[in-house]
């Protein structure tokens, strides 16, 4: 299995033609990224620096990607959809934020975002109908946040996925620190996350040995979950990149399925868990539950 490797800023990866597969965990580390990275800057930042003294701050490593090739071109994602996707998202609230403060200073996003082809506009990312619209929504819809709500909800078959990151783009306006917010450090903040945050990318020929790379370095000392780790070993094992992504559909649909199931019990039972002492759950939290079970 020939291995390749390197090292690129966001700017650079961002610019990749990247296809999202469907076999990806759960959507959820917006905050844990983006407070790190906005951690990182404020330590290296001194007082006076100019946004020329950013590009010389220390490069500040944000994790790994596993890609291999498509047949239609670009690369798949076997592991880091969500920084990918997470960074594509923090990129769209800069340009959008750009839109309403036209004198903001912050430079322009758009490659790490969209190229154009053919005289059209295409996404880096080949996302599905939905989510497209979505990311177009964010960076070309309504500056108002309540007509942007609407237009929102108006996408039509919108997945669990894309409520997720809907929900969560809303979130980055809280996220993001006063310290960069008040003191006008929004242009300097988005040059350091595009020219001196890193993404080491591990590049396999098949999807199987991205499984198989994926398991072997979570294995040694990163956390992830046994089934993680059990879904990549098994996925590993599935030499056919259409079977592979059957296998997939069909474990996703299987754990969907057992989930609903523990939450049922939880919700038809007259005890929580095997605590006999225990009472049952209030209805808003066979509520939440369900609405967690369902995403």
């Amino acid at each position: 299995m020939q291995i390749t490797f390197d090292r690129k800023t966001v700017n650079t990866c961002l610019q990749q033609k990247f296809v999202l597969p469907t076999y990806q965990r759960d959507y959820k580390h917006l905050e844990d990224l983006l407070n790190d990275v906005q951690e990182a800057f404020l330590s290296a930042r001194k007082p006076g620096d100019g946004r020329r003294d950013v590009l010389g701050y220390e490069p500040y490593f944000l994790g790994t990607i596993i890609t291999t090739p498509v047949e239609k071109g670009g690369k798949a994602i076997v592991d880091g959809q969500q920084r990918i996707t997470t960074l594509s998202m923090l990129l769209c609230w800069a340009q959008r934020f750009s839109r309403k403060a036209p004198d903001s200073g912050i430079s322009s996003l758009e490659q790490p975002i969209r190229r154009r082809v053919a005289g059209e506009s295409e996404f880096n990312l080949d996302m599905d109908a939905p989510r497209k619209k979505l990311f177009e929504l964010l960076i070309d819809g309504p500056l108002d946040i309540d007509d942007l709500a609407a237009d929102v909800d108006s996408i039509p078959n919108k997945d669990s996925g894309t409520l997720q990151l809907w929900e969560l783009f809303q979130k980055i306006d809280v996220l993001m620190a006063n310290e960069i917010i008040d003191t006008a450090l929004l242009p300097q903040f988005f040059d350091y996350l595009t020219e001196c945050v890193y993404l080491f990318e591990i590049g396999v020929p098949r999807e199987q040995d991205g499984h198989k790379v994926f398991v072997t370095m979570n294995d040694r000392g990163l956390k992830l979950s046994p089934i993680d780790l059990l879904k990549g070993f098994l996925l590993s094992s599935i030499h056919n990149d259409g079977d592979n992504r059957k296998a997939h559909e069909i474990w996703t649909k299987s754990m969907k399925n057992l989930r609903i199931w523990a939450v049922t019990k939880t919700l038809t039972s007259s005890r929580h868990g095997f605590d006999l002492n225990m009472p049952k759950p209030s209805a808003a939290r066979r509520a939440a539950l369900l609405r967690e079970t369902l995403r």
